[in-house]
């Protein structure tokens, strides 16, 4: 009879037990959102794309696609060239090198959009790292590389500020790299850039930036991108079921969701206000998570970790922006972060005009606000950006040339060439200027906070 009493017990329990596991699967656990996506291991993440990488083979640099397979490749290794550096030796300011000197020589230049932290670069904390230097540029000296000897130089903010370090470590990528684009045969198809520091129009440029060679006689040769919303392109049903495999991972329960459909076009998803999901026509979706946030702090790296993290995980974000995008800025308000990502397209930058982020309600294409170790908010665009699939428009062609360029905004928006500041920024990108229709390659111009279309 006792043991007839202890199995019925036994098996009470484990019924309980397995109607809880079914009511977990269900309904999920209300501590906690995106359950439904599986989540990736932070280890060996690279977590600040670089916003271009730069082959300069002698004061001439070639631009590497970054849809290219070596582009990857370059940058693993590149992490574990910074790691060795830091724990090997130590990083010293070298005052002997002037920035145009660094660019006169061999190697691999990755440049960021932000200065950031030598921990953020590579994703881990170092322990023999005394103070994290802000790095903006990272150059890998190729010269010395016959006699198994790396210099490493780090750039901040100021070109003047340049660290270095020295190791002994064969980095094979970057040396195949480096002969690749000293072969002739390879080059001669391909754009060379002529970093302005280095250029006849240096004078006018502040610090740097990489400049197409292009002529009439050899322009410079683009994808024309297309620019469309795909949810407005969807009607009723269709139109609610795509959309919710956008927002569904945001809740514990996409079931129990609430859907509100405004007279504007809009849509909100909620779940008992514990997270709200808004589509907007324009092309964003936003969501804020309003349930209690943890006290757990965390540090640098480890909140760029957690964002990266819920990028890669959110299925609301197109996988061709997560594949393109580049941290441009980090914003702090109290105990909330604000990453910011700008995108770019095979190694070109895409910029939303002033017109089009107003309409869309953005400052980047891609922002994630954490607050102590939880993601919290986020905006991103949901317009699709793809090469155009009509007949003829799938090249452009960009003739004019830097130097021209630089005088037209001399003669068109400065008075007194001889009195004018340098130019902050003078580079090729694709311009979108409206939600729907066609993008193109072209000079973009920044002064003085202003932003010029010569």
């Amino acid at each position: 009879m006792r043991n007839f009493v202890v199995k019925i017990t036994v098996l009470a329990m484990l019924i309980v037990l397995c109607l809880w596991q079914i009511i977990t699967l269900w309904f999920g656990d209300m501590s906690s959102h995106n359950f439904l996506v599986k989540r990736d291991s932070t280890h060996g993440r690279v977590l600040a794309a670089p916003k271009a990488i730069w082959v300069n083979i002698g004061k001439l640099a070639y631009k590497i696609d970054g849809s290219r397979n070596e582009y990857s490749t370059l940058i693993n290794e590149q992490k574990h060239v910074i790691e060795g550096a830091v724990k090997n030796g130590k990083i010293k300011t070298d005052e002997t090198l002037t920035y145009e000197s660094l660019l006169g020589m061999p190697g691999i230049l990755y440049e960021y959009d932000l200065e950031i932290g030598i921990q953020e670069l590579v994703g881990t904390g170092i322990d023999k790292l005394a103070e994290d230097i802000g790095v903006r540029q990272v150059f890998i000296d190729m010269s010395s590389y016959n006699d198994a000897k790396v210099n490493l130089y780090l750039v901040g903010n100021e070109i003047s500020s340049i660290y270095k370090t020295t190791l002994y470590k064969k980095i094979d990528a970057h040396q195949k790299i480096l002969e690749k684009f000293n072969n002739p045969e390879i080059t001669g198809g391909l754009m060379g850039y002529q970093p302005s520091i280095t250029s006849d129009k240096k004078q006018y440029i502040r610090d740097n930036s990489f400049l197409p060679l292009n002529t009439k006689e050899r322009p410079l040769e683009y994808e024309i991108l297309t620019i469309h919303n795909p949810i407005e392109e969807k009607e009723g049903e269709d139109k609610l079921e795509l959309l919710e495999s956008y927002v569904n991972s945001f809740f514990a329960n996409p079931l129990l969701k609430q859907v509100d459909m405004r007279e504007d076009g809009s849509i909100i998803f909620s779940e008992n206000m514990r997270a709200i999901v808004k589509y907007e026509p324009a092309g964003t979706l936003e969501f804020n998570i309003t349930s209690a946030n943890r006290e757990t702090k965390l540090n640098a790296v480890q909140r760029l970790n957690k964002v990266m993290e819920f990028i890669e995980s959110c299925s609301g974000i197109p996988d061709f922006l997560k594949e393109g995008i580049y941290l441009t800025q980090i914003m702090q308000q109290g105990e909330e972060y604000t990453y910011k990502f700008s995108y770019k397209y095979k190694g070109f930058g895409v910029h939303l005009t002033k017109k089009v982020k107003e309409e869309l309600g953005i400052d980047q294409i891609l922002e994630i606000t954490i607050k102590n170790n939880q993601v919290v908010s986020g905006k991103w665009s949901v317009l699709d950006i793809e090469p155009a699939e009509e007949p003829g428009l799938l090249k452009g062609k960009l003739l004019k040339e830097y130097g021209a360029v630089i005088d037209q905004v001399f003669e068109r928006y400065v008075q007194d060439k001889n009195e004018i500041d340098q130019l902050d920024i003078v580079q090729c990108r694709y311009i979108i200027d409206m939600t729907k229709g066609k993008s193109h390659l072209n000079w973009i111009v920044l002064y003085k906070n202003n932003w010029y279309y010569p």
